[in-house]
């Protein structure tokens, strides 16, 4: 019994010795943390790319199809009235 516990005592030992896995489980922890950075981040970013996508869908059904904003709202239905300065 006790020829058996100093067997184990030796694989033990071996295993705490060896650094094969580490390079790996760091990055798996490294990966693992950005994933995690990145859920956070488009939580937090979400929120307002909704709000803004929300806003900007909510303008272009109000929109009139003949409102120009780049000529301050011009009726277009007679060009001699368009002043360009």
């Amino acid at each position: 019994m006790f020829c058996h516990n100093l067997t184990l005592l030796r694989h033990v030992q071996r295993f705490c010795k060896t650094e094969s896995g580490a390079f790996t489980v760091d990055w798996v922890v490294l990966v693992a943390g950005l994933v995690g950075l990145t859920f956070a981040v488009m939580i937090v970013v979400s929120g307002g790319v909704e709000n803004g996508s929300n806003d900007l869908s909510q303008s272009l059904a109000n929109a009139e199809p003949s409102d120009d904003p780049f000529l301050n709202n011009t009726d277009l239905s007679s060009p001699d009235d368009i002043v360009i300065e």
